[in-house]
């Protein structure tokens, strides 16, 4: 059986390091993207379902088909907070896991490393936490191109690694 080994690629870091290895193409890091969104929906849903049962307890005590302001204010409220709440996790679940370990569980599970290109080193909390969240949310708009540029690229760059000076990594077989 002939199997297709793919050379590896020699990355120029900003800092004049080289490093030998395969940048990560675009099935495995959707897929590690997939396996990551799962991890994230198993701690927001419950957060999810608390503000749908306020909500719904609020709704519950309308009159005549008319809601009091005040129900509507704390529902509006309850909403806020917990999209707040599920942002942070998000901040915190990509700047710790990037910053800390250098992959987030999804990208650990697929033998993926994200650096820094400018330190060849794990990427800060906040330039990590920026990356996984502002820009993601800047390579999903206008129908994802900014992750399908990794198909395309030779270096297999998204839009959010070129903004925040990452590359993905293979590092396991």
């Amino acid at each position: 059986m002939d199997q297709k080994t793919e050379p590896k690629v020699e990355l120029e870091l900003k800092v004049k390091k080289k490093v030998k290895a395969k940048p990560a193409g675009f099935g495995v890091r959707a897929l590690a993207l997939i396996v990551d969104g799962i991890v994230l929906s198993v701690i927001q849903t419950p957060l999810s379902v608390i503000n749908g049962l306020i909500t719904a307890s609020l709704g519950a005590t309308q009159q005549q088909g008319q809601v009091a302001p005040e129900m509507a204010i704390m529902a509006i409220l309850s909403t806020i907070i917990t999209m707040l709440i599920s942002m942070t996790v998000g901040v915190i679940y990509g700047g710790y896991f990037l910053s800390k370990k250098g992959a987030t569980p999804g990208k650990m599970l697929l033998g993926l490393k994200v650096i820094n290109t400018e330190t060849g080193k794990n990427m800060t909390f906040w330039k990590a936490a920026m990356r996984e969240t502002l820009g993601k949310t800047l390579s999903t708009i206008f129908f994802a191109i900014g992750y399908l540029m990794a198909a395309f690229r030779d270096d297999k760059k998204t839009m959010h690694d070129l903004l925040c000076s990452s590359q993905v990594l293979k590092v396991k077989k």
